[in-house]
């Protein structure tokens, strides 16, 4: 009896030590604590990497790109569609948490194109200004450029495309100008304010074809100014700006004249013709007499501010 009372209670002892052994074994496979998350080495400053992410008091504030999230959702829908799904979440009876914007962030993401457009916006610009752009976090690899202010004065008009063209009724190709500076060799110039002042004209000795609004089909002994028009373009990164000439309705023989000009004394003057609509598919008989009038004669648009 003796004998068997004790193997019963090594036999617990034995069972004990085994449950012991396996709960013990298995604590050290299934430690807890530490944090779920932490900062990676990319969108985290670097002083952030391997740090856990955490909200003190469940307070969150989140920024947003400067740029657009897409081409049909501009900045400002893209930033009303994150407060939104913030405030679904945020509104949640169990989510202790609470939700900030704190505006837009200081670096902005390029598109899938690789570029981002930027506008370098200046108090004054009174001389060369050094722009840095960077690649974030780390702000490297970096690329420096300058911005240089020009004088009105000091701006120019060269002929790119669209001077002299003859059309029988099938419209004009764009006329093309760039702006350049005094240098020597030129620069282009970004942002400079192109006036294109288009007049239409009937020329002198012929007759029209009818067209929109002319009330005077007869063979005038002058020109007869029908339309004049004004376009204010701005020039692009390469200086260039254009327009597409337009007979404003009417019908050949008219002249098109693109009258151009840039800062207070830069101009260019584009006479262009177009002849009457060809007919029969023939049209070695269309001719269009000459205008005599100087290009001068047109008056000059106002120059820009």
């Amino acid at each position: 009896m003796t004998n068997r009372m004790a193997f019963t209670v090594r036999s617990f002892l034995l069972r004990l030590a085994l449950a012991l052994a396996i709960v013990f074994f298995f604590a050290l496979l299934s430690r807890a604590g530490g944090p779920k998350y932490i900062a990676g080495t990319s969108y985290f400053e670097s002083t952030a990497s391997g740090q856990p992410l955490v909200w003190p008091l469940g307070q969150i504030t989140y920024y947003t790109d400067q740029g657009d999230l897409s081409p049909i959702l501009p900045n400002a829908s893209a930033n009303s569609l994150v407060a939104d799904a913030f405030s679904q979440w945020t509104s949640v009876p169990t989510a202790a948490l609470t939700a900030t914007s704190g505006g837009q962030l200081a670096m902005d993401r390029a598109g899938s194109d690789g570029r981002h457009p930027v506008t370098l916006s200046l108090s004054q610009l009174a001389g060369l200004v050094e722009v840095s752009a960077c690649v974030a976090p780390s702000n490297s690899p970096c690329q420096n450029f300058y911005a240089n202010p020009v004088p009105l004065s000091q701006l120019q008009l060269q002929l790119v495309a669209g001077a002299g063209q003859i059309s029988e009724a099938q419209g004009f190709q764009p006329v093309v100008v760039r702006v350049t500076d005094s240098a020597s060799p030129p620069d282009p110039v970004l942002g400079a304010a192109v006036v294109f002042q288009t007049t239409v004209l009937r020329p002198q000795g012929t007759s029209s074809t009818g067209g929109s609004g002319e009330t005077n089909p007869t063979n005038p002994a002058m020109p007869v100014i029908l339309s004049v028009s004004q376009t204010t373009v701005t020039a692009d990164i390469n200086g260039l700006a254009s327009i597409t000439p337009s007979s404003a309705g009417f019908s050949g023989p008219l002249e098109v004249d693109v009258a151009v000009t840039a800062g207070t004394s830069a101009a260019l003057d584009y006479p262009l013709e177009l002849l009457p609509a060809p007919i029969g598919g023939d049209a070695s008989g269309s001719k269009l007499r000459p205008i005599g009038r100087p290009a001068a004669a047109i008056p000059r648009p106002p120059e820009p501010p």
